[in-house]
Order: structure tokens, then sequence, then C-alpha cells
């Protein structure tokens, strides 16, 4: 038998609410206001001047604050 416990995101660090770029275009996850150029890039408009596509893999901090965890392992033969 063993027992654990951890805590996550130690500092307590999660990004601010209003700030740009923690998902790239959260406000359209389907693309359907992107556009592409020939090649499959994407173009550059006034509504998406940074060329983003939805992209969640491109969060960059802990979207939680700091947690804590503890439990009982008991391992059967």
């Amino acid at each position: 038998m063993a027992v654990y416990g951890g805590i996550k995101n130690l500092l307590n660090y999660t990004p601010a609410k209003h700030t740009s770029f923690i998902i790239a275009r959260a406000s359209d996850p389907f693309d359907k206001k992107v556009e592409f150029d020939a090649n499959g890039q994407v173009v550059t408009t006034p509504s998406n001047p940074y060329a983003l596509t939805f992209d969640p893999n491109y969060v960059y901090a802990a979207n939680q604050g700091i947690r804590g965890y503890a439990g009982i392992r008991y391992t059967l033969n």
C-alpha cells in the first residue's frame, strides 16, 4: 500500500481572461471566416490579421488554478 499526493500548477499561474491567442481563433472553430490561397495557406485579412486558424494546441499555460490531489494505492497480488 502506498499513499501519494501532489500539487498541480504550484505557482497558480493562469493567463489573463482577455489575453489574445489563449486558443487561436476560438471564436471561429470551423474556420468559416478564414481565407486560404491556392496553396492552402491562410491569407491575412482584416478580420484575421495574424493569418491564424483554429488550433487548441497552442494553449501556453494552465487554464486551471492551483490544484491538489491525494490518494492511496493498493496492489492486489
